[in-house]
């Protein structure tokens, strides 16, 4: 497989998608130490999971860290797929169709997961 330097348009696209996954990670890393804020001991930093929620990703804390860790992975190959294509347009075709098939997939795939 041949590797292609990016564009500069790419690496711009790259770069949001980066500070994107820095956020997701933050957030993963938070989730994982909080608590529902429907629990007796629920402090200002809680997260809505159970019934107060309207995502599924809210459902509980398992669902909600295991979407996280699936949005890191789509995300992350979002970003390294303009290494693999031929050009320009098809790398960021390329980083468009990952994305929304993961926005379109990522619960069942979360699903899946657990």
């Amino acid at each position: 497989m041949m590797v292609r330097k990016p564009s500069f348009i790419e690496m711009v696209v790259q770069a949001f998608l980066c500070a994107f996954l820095l956020l997701l990670v933050v957030d993963y890393l938070v989730a994982a130490k909080a608590t529902a804020c429907s629990s007796l001991s629920a402090t200002q930093g809680c997260y809505p999971w159970g019934t107060e929620a309207g995502s599924w990703t809210y459902a509980n804390k398992e669902i909600y860290l295991g979407s996280l860790l699936v949005w890191d992975g789509i995300v992350a190959t979002a970003i390294l797929s303009p290494f693999a294509m031929p050009g320009i347009w098809t790398g960021l075709v390329a980083v468009a169709i990952i994305l929304a098939a993961g926005f379109y997939s990522a619960e069942w795939v979360t699903g899946f997961l657990l």
